[in-house]
């Protein structure tokens, strides 16, 4: 999260600020999130407390939401809470850039408003198709697809992969620009061939028959085939 107070070109204060989230974040928790509800509580708090903090030492507050991976999904699921805090301190969001997302596509129908709404698409990028193929109910793969609506900014890198778009170069070239004066640079690649489709089919196959085999085994195990 950047948040800034721009009142003027040359009287601008620009303030990184880290949410952090659990070092020890597995496969167990990307499949069953049965830990979201602490993570959730834990990233608003963090957040609320920054944003309390910069809303009283700057007037002009403005916040640049930077959200990666699974970071995109917990800020989701807590946008709600984090406009109440808006209701309460003075400051506002002026873009949310999602990195290596693995939000459900239908979030950008709440993130989207009087603010910039940025998806960095990696090509290159597993995670979100693995994601997805795990848990097709929680996730789906826009940081390596896209969203594909209209409003959303998808921005397409050919060799992003899901760590690269973290890395300083991407950040200086692509995020910093947003944050210091609200420059979106677009991409070369508007729109290129993904192979969504295939992927969709593949997903569609491996959860038809998932279930199947499994109740294959069960009953083999029976003795009933």
């Amino acid at each position: 999260m950047f948040t800034h107070r721009s009142l003027s070109p040359t009287a601008r204060v620009i303030i990184p600020q880290v949410i952090t989230g659990p070092k020890d974040l597995g496969a167990s928790d990307l499949i069953c999130r049965y830990r979201m509800n602490y993570f959730r509580s834990d990233y608003l708090k963090q957040i609320s407390t920054s944003i309390k903090i910069h809303s009283e030492k700057h007037e002009n507050l403005h916040v640049v939401f930077v959200c990666h991976s699974m970071g995109s999904v917990i800020f989701s699921d807590i946008y709600e809470e984090i406009k109440k805090i808006k209701s309460k301190n003075s400051f506002q969001v002026r873009s949310i850039i999602f990195l290596g997302s693995i939000a459900r596509r239908t979030v950008s129908e709440k993130l989207c408003g009087q603010h910039n709404f940025i998806n960095d698409v990696g090509q290159k990028d597993f995670w979100p198709v693995a994601a997805w193929y795990i848990n097709p109910l929680k996730y789906d793969p826009v940081g390596r697809f896209g969203f594909g609506r209209g409003m959303v900014i998808d921005r397409i890198f050919e060799v992003n992969n899901h760590t690269s778009c973290t890395e300083m170069q991407h950040l200086e070239d692509w995020v910093v620009p947003i944050v210091e004066d609200e420059i979106i640079k677009m991409s070369e690649i508007s729109s290129k061939k993904t192979y969504y489709n295939r992927y969709r089919m593949g997903h569609k196959i491996v959860w038809t028959l998932l279930p199947l085999s499994s109740l294959y085994l069960f009953f083999s195990a029976l003795g009933v085939v």
